[in-house]
């Protein structure tokens, strides 16, 4: 019991160091801001999966009595590391005068007018601000991506709606 709450502790100060190394400012490229998660995000996302694809290797070696066991354990370990990778390398963010456009591994993409943005929220068990809009469901903005202050300055200012945790 007491190694789940040390790792607990280790992931809360994990996370918290990694959404303090989140640039406030979303870099423009090519006229868009884009936020993005950050290098040392993106580094822990290798790690979690290549730490996945060992556990792999790990399994055939365990006792015969604890092979189904050791699969469903280290498949599991696989697809969240698979998972995290994917989210961490290929979830954006981008905005312009106009609209917000979504990319992510885990739906369409979108391109959502400024105008759409009807209300905000914050998750605190999740660590991300919830953009709702009228016809284009929600989109989710991690406190580890980096540009939240730049976003959270364009939509005061294009929407009029603040976004609710005031930790960016």
């Amino acid at each position: 019991m007491s190694g789940g709450i040390i790792g607990g502790v280790i992931a809360t100060v994990l996370l918290i160091w990694l959404a303090g190394r989140a640039k406030k400012e979303a870099v423009n490229r090519s006229g868009r801001f884009v936020l993005e998660y950050g290098r040392a995000v993106k580094v822990l996302g290798w790690v979690l999966g290549l730490f996945g694809v060992g556990m792999l290797f790990v399994a055939p070696h365990a006792s015969k009595d604890q092979t189904v066991i050791a699969w469903v354990v280290c498949g599991a370990l696989f697809a969240a590391g698979a998972c995290l990778l994917a989210e961490f390398h290929l979830v954006r963010i981008e905005f312009d005068e106009e609209f917000i456009y979504t990319f992510s591994p885990w739906r369409r993409s979108r391109i959502i007018p400024w105008n759409e943005v009807i209300d905000s929220a914050y998750s605190g068990m999740n660590r991300w601000h919830i953009l709702k809009t009228q016809k284009s469901g929600s989109v989710r903005l991690s406190v580890l991506l980096s540009g939240l202050g730049t976003m959270a300055n364009r939509l005061a200012e294009k929407s009029g709606i603040i976004l609710k945790e005031a930790s960016l």
